[in-house]
C-alpha cells in the first residue's frame, strides 16, 4: 500500500501540470449555464421549463450531464491523464522504477475516479445554484431552498458515480493502452452517439454509455434498475484487472 500512495501522489502532482483538474471544476458548470440560460429564455418566452419542482429541474440537467457531458469527458480526462506518460514515452521510466508496476496503472485509475468523484459532488452543488438562481429571476416557479429534496438528489448523483465506474475503467485501459489521442477520443464519440440511439430501448440498461443515466433517473422514480447499476459499479472490477495486466505486461510483449 505505501507504493500505492507513493504512486498516487505522483499522480497528483502531474495533473497539476495539465487541464485535467480544471475540466473537472468547470464541466458541472457548464450544465448550470446552459440549464439556467435556456430555461430563462422558456420563461422570458411564457413557457415553463418545468413544472415548478426541483425535481424535474434536477432531472433535466443530469439528462444533459450523464447522457452527454460525462460519455465524453470521462475519455478526455483519461486520455489526458495516460497522455503525460505517452508523450514522453514515460511508461519506460516509471516501469524502470522500484515501485510495483501495477500501482502506478491503479494510481491513473484512482485518480481518475477521484477526479469524476469531484465533478459529481460539483454537480449538486451546481444543481442548488442554478435552481436558486432561477428561482430569484421568477420566483413563480416555487424552487426555495426549503423544498429541495436533498435525499433523491444525491441518491442520483451517487447512482451515477457508481454507475460511471465501468466507463471510467474502461476508458482508463484504452487511453493507457494505445497512446493515440484521436483513437481515444474516437471511441468516446462513436459510443456516446450510438448511446443516444439505444438509450430508450431495453439494451440501453446494459450499454456502459447509458447506464449512467438510466441508474440516475432511476433515483427519481423511487428505484429501479438495479441490474444497471450493479454491471456500472462491479463490472469495472475485472476491466481493471484486464486493463492492469495488459498495460503493465506491454513491454513483455515488444509494445513499449
Amino acid at each position: 500500500m505505501a507504493s500505492l500512495a507513493v504512486a498516487l501522489g505522483a499522480e497528483l502532482l502531474k495533473i497539476r501540470r495539465t487541464l485535467m483538474l480544471m475540466l473537472a471544476l468547470l464541466s458541472p458548470l457548464l450544465v448550470g449555464v446552459l440549464e439556467v440560460a435556456v430555461s430563462w429564455e422558456r420563461v422570458r418566452s411564457g413557457v415553463a421549463p418545468y413544472d415548478g419542482s426541483w425535481v424535474n429541474q434536477a432531472q433535466t440537467m443530469m439528462l444533459l450531464w450523464n447522457l452527454m457531458l460525462l460519455p465524453l469527458l470521462i475519455p478526455l480526462q483519461t486520455a489526458l491523464l495516460a497522455g503525460v506518460e505517452h508523450s514522453s514515452r514515460g511508461w519506460k521510466r516509471l516501469f524502470a522504477t522500484p515501485v510495483p508496476r501495477w500501482t502506478v496503472y491503479m494510481a491513473k485509475l484512482i485518480v481518475s475516479m477521484g477526479l469524476f468523484g469531484l465533478s459529481m459532488v460539483l454537480l449538486d452543488v451546481t444543481i442548488v445554484l442554478a435552481g436558486m438562481l432561477l428561482n430569484a429571476m421568477a420566483p413563480a416557479l416555487g424552487l426555495t431552498f426549503d423544498t429541495i429534496p436533498w435525499r433523491v438528489l444525491l441518491e442520483a448523483t451517487a447512482r451515477a458515480y457508481l454507475a460511471s465506474w465501468l466507463l471510467i475503467a474502461l476508458h482508463t485501459w484504452i487511453a493507457c493502452r494505445w497512446p493515440s489521442f484521436v483513437l481515444a477520443m474516437g471511441v468516446g464519440i462513436a459510443a456516446t452517439a450510438a448511446g443516444m440511439v439505444v438509450w430508450s430501448s431495453d439494451y440501453g440498461l446494459y450499454y456502459p454509455w447509458t447506464i449512467p443515466w438510466l441508474t440516475s433517473h432511476a433515483a427519481y422514480q423511487e428505484g429501479g434498475h438495479l441490474v444497471s447499476l450493479t454491471i456500472g459499479c462491479l463490472g469495472a472490477v475485472p476491466i481493471a484487472l484486464l486493463g492492469c495486466w495488459d498495460v503493465t505486461h506491454r513491454d513483455a510483449l515488444g509494445a513499449l
